[in-house]
């Protein structure tokens, strides 16, 4: 649910993400639920609409 609320929103608002707080109005649940929601969900913090890439089910996040 909370996935599709997301991407719905995103595409409602010319492509602007979903914050938690946003998310738990939706959702009709507190913002630390919502945020976990997010959390669960794996999306990335600075787009929280889309997945974080994995490679053998790891994130793919470089650091360098």
């Amino acid at each position: 649910m909370a996935s599709r609320v997301a991407k719905q929103y995103r595409a409602d608002n010319d492509g602007t993400p979903i914050n938690a707080n946003q998310l738990a109005v939706r959702l009709k649940v507190t913002s630390e639920e919502a945020a976990q929601a997010l959390a669960v969900l794996d999306l990335g913090p600075d787009s929280p609409n889309t997945p974080i890439p994995s490679v053998n089910g790891r994130s793919a996040r470089v650091t360098r």
